[in-house]
């Protein structure tokens, strides 16, 4: 169930992210738009940080368009990176464990820009170039689509989150 939700996500977020040329680009507005669905959505956000990479990305869609974009960007020289599947479990580690930081309530407004600017200097991008990746300005997807957000939405209304006058 959590690697179908993910999906669910990944067909609204994807379509943006192939519209992008730049490889670089395309992991941080993937990844933002990611770590927004699971502030967006937070009981899903919760469950997926919960079930974690195995049940959740391994094999998924999720592993399989971040690895893609990644390639992508070490076959074009952008990030300076030995292997795509040491990149992979950065970026997915940054993702999972934003996800859980934004969700504590403690993260800054801009949890989600500093992460990618930090994982893009991590890749080997320079400090100016990371930040302006990082703060880019990105399209707002709509709702993800299937029974799974389906459920969340009848269950906390529009923002994901539980209240007091739903009933079970």
């Amino acid at each position: 169930m959590a690697g179908e939700s993910s999906d669910e996500v990944l067909a609204v977020i994807d379509p943006l992210v192939r519209a992008i040329d730049d490889p670089a680009q395309r992991v941080v507005v993937g990844s933002r738009l990611y770590m927004a669905m699971a502030a967006r959505y937070p009981l899903w956000g919760a469950f997926i940080t919960r079930v974690g990479t195995k049940r959740g990305s391994r094999g998924r869609l999720l592993d399989e368009y971040l690895t893609r974009d990644l390639q992508m960007a070490l076959e074009a020289g952008r990030f300076d990176v030995v292997d795509v599947v040491v990149a992979r479990d950065i970026a997915l580690g940054s993702i999972m464990y934003g996800i859980e930081t934004l969700l504590s309530g403690d993260a800054p407004a801009d949890y989600a820009e500093q992460s990618m600017c930090a994982l893009m200097r991590a890749f080997g991008i320079g400090a100016k170039e990371a930040r302006k990746l990082a703060y880019a300005r990105i399209a707002d997807p709509p709702a993800p689509r299937g029974a799974i957000f389906e459920r969340v939405d009848a269950l906390g209304g529009e923002d994901g989150c539980l209240h007091d006058d739903v009933t079970r």
